[in-house]
C-alpha cells in the first residue's frame, strides 16, 4: 500500500456508510455524512438516459435536462433561486441514465428540495423556451460533433459497436434532424414517462446524521406520486467480428485513429481490471504506449486510452496521431505486438504493484469529493453494487497478474477490435 492510499484509509475516506431507504411510491433514498463541512451536495439519478428514445427524435433526453432548468410552476427561474442561497448546480445526460446535482450550504436543504420537487412534478415546459433550447442543442451539436475534424468519431464508433440497438446512438443525437423533428409533445410524453418516483435515486451528503437526512427527503419525496416502472428491457446487439472504416478529411494533417474493444459490463470484476489495463497502456509517462510510440519509435504525436461507463455496453477506446510520414499499417504492427507482450508485462511485479496503486489512489481520491460521492452513491445503487467502495477498492488490491492476463486476453482477441481511422485528404 502506497503512501497515499494508506493516508486515505487510516483517516477514515475510505469508510462508507451510506444508508439507504426506499420509500412506497418508488423512490430510492441515500444518506451519507461527511464530517467537517458546512455544505451538502443533493444528487437525483433518474434511470433513463438516450437509450430510451423514439426513433427518428434522438437527442431527447439531452433536450429534457437543458428545459429541466428553464422553469417550473414555482419557481419561474430556477438557477437564480439555487443562486440566492449561495448553491451552484449543474446535469448530465448520459446513455443510460440523466443525472442532476447542486451543492449549497445546508441550512438551505428545504430550499434545495424545493426545487427538486417543483421541477419533477410541475415543470413549465413553456413552448417558446422549448424553441430556443432546442435551437441551442442544435447549435451544441454542430459545435461539438460536426465542426471539429474528428468530433463525430464517437457516431462511427457506436455504431460499429452496437449495430442496430439502443447504445448505437450517441446522447447528442444521431443527426441534427432528429434534434428538430423533436416535438414539445414528444417531450412531455418522456417527462412523464421516465421522471417518475420510480425511477429516481437521491443521495445526499451533509455532515448531519443519516437517518435524520433520510427523514426529511422522505418527508418531501414521498410526495411524489408513485406510477408504474417503465419497461427496461432493450435490444443490445454488440458486434462480434473485427471491424476497419477509413475515412478522409480535408481539414487535418495528421493521421488519427481510434481502436476500440467490447469490455465487460459496470459493477463486474473484470470491468475494474480492464480499467487497470487502460492505465497500463496509456496513464503517465511510464506507460507502454508513451513509452513505445512516442519516446520509443516516436510514431505518435499523442496516445491515450480510456474506458466508458455506462451500466452495459462500455467500450475501451485508444485513440492517438501519427507523426507525419508514419503509416498506418507500421503503427498496427508494432501496437498488436505491444498487445502480445502484455502477459510478459503484467509479470514484472514493480509493474502491477505500481498499476494497482495508481488504480487504489485515483478511485479513492475520485470519492473525496462531496459532488462525486453523492454522483457514485447513486450510480453503484442504479448498478447493484452492495458495499461498493470496499468491494472496488478490495479488487484493485487483490488483482493479481494472472487476473489482469485472462482479462486482457479476452479484450484484446482481434475479432474484439474496432478500428476507424481519419486519413488527411489531397
Amino acid at each position: 500500500m502506497n503512501f497515499i492510499v494508506f493516508f486515505l484509509v487510516f483517516f477514515g475516506y475510505l469508510n462508507y456508510f451510506v444508508i439507504k431507504r426506499i420509500l412506497k411510491n418508488g423512490v430510492t433514498l441515500l444518506a451519507e455524512r461527511k464530517e467537517n463541512t458546512k455544505l451538502a451536495t443533493l444528487n437525483i439519478l433518474v434511470k433513463a438516459g438516450s437509450i430510451y428514445e423514439q426513433k427518428g427524435k434522438t437527442g431527447l433526453a439531452h433536450l429534457l435536462e437543458h428545459m429541466m432548468f428553464e422553469g417550473s410552476k414555482n419557481f419561474p427561474n430556477f438557477d437564480e433561486t439555487l443562486q440566492n442561497v449561495l448553491g451552484d448546480n449543474n446535469a448530465y445526460t448520459c446513455q443510460d441514465y440523466t443525472n442532476y446535482y447542486e451543492s449549497f450550504p445546508y441550512e438551505h436543504i428545504q430550499t434545495a428540495i424545493d426545487l427538486e420537487l417543483d421541477r419533477f412534478q410541475f415543470l413549465s415546459l413553456h413552448p417558446k423556451k422549448f424553441e430556443i433550447q432546442k435551437n441551442v442543442v442544435i447549435e451544441e451539436f454542430k459545435e461539438t460533433t460536426l465542426q471539429p475534424p474528428l468530433a463525430d468519431f464517437w457516431h462511427y464508433i457506436l455504431k460499429m459497436a452496437f449495430p442496430k440497438s439502443a447504445y448505437e446512438i450517441p446522447v447528442i443525437g444521431k443527426n441534427v434532424k432528429d434534434v428538430a423533428q423533436i416535438s414539445l409533445k414528444d417531450l412531455k410524453s418522456y417527462y412523464q414517462k421516465y421522471y417518475a418516483a420510480s425511477e429516481l435515486i437521491i443521495s445526499l451528503v451533509a455532515d448531519e446524521n443519516e437517518d435524520l437526512m433520510l427523514d426529511i427527503l422522505e418527508e418531501n419525496f414521498g410526495k411524489l406520486e408513485s406510477k408504474s416502472k417503465h419497461d427496461e428491457s432493450l435490444k443490445l446487439n454488440k458486434s462480434n467480428k473485427p471491424i476497419s472504416k477509413v475515412l478522409q478529411r480535408k481539414n487535418i494533417h495528421q493521421i488519427s485513429f481510434f481502436i476500440a474493444f467490447h469490455i465487460a459490463d459496470y459493477g463486474t470484476e473484470d470491468y475494474f481490471r480492464a480499467d487497470m489495463l487502460s492505465d497500463l497502456l496509456s496513464n503517465g509517462d511510464s506507460s507502454v504506449l508513451y513509452q513505445k510510440f512516442i519516446k520509443e519509435l516516436e510514431y505518435c504525436t499523442e496516445i491515450s486510452s480510456f474506458v466508458t461507463d455506462n451500466k452495459q455496453a462500455n467500450l475501451m477506446v485508444i485513440e492517438g496521431k501519427l507523426n507525419s510520414g508514419i503509416e498506418y499499417d507500421n503503427f498496427k504492427t508494432h501496437f498488436q505486438e505491444i498487445l502480445d507482450q502484455i502477459p510478459t508485462i503484467l509479470r514484472d511485479s514493480n509493474r502491477l504493484e505500481l498499476l494497482k496503486n495508481k488504480a487504489e489512489t485515483y478511485f479513492l481520491f475520485s470519492n473525496y469529493n462531496m459532488t462525486h460521492l453523492a454522483q457514485n452513491s447513486c450510480f453503484w445503487e442504479y448498478v447493484g453494487l452492495e458495499n461498493p467502495k470496499e468491494w472496488i477498492q478490495s479488487i484493485y488490491s487483490a488483482t493479481q497478474s494472472i487476473d489482469l492476463e485472462k482479462v486482457a486476453l479476452t479484450i484484446f482477441n482481434k475479432k474484439n477490435r474496432l478500428e476507424l481511422v481519419y486519413l488527411p485528404k489531397i
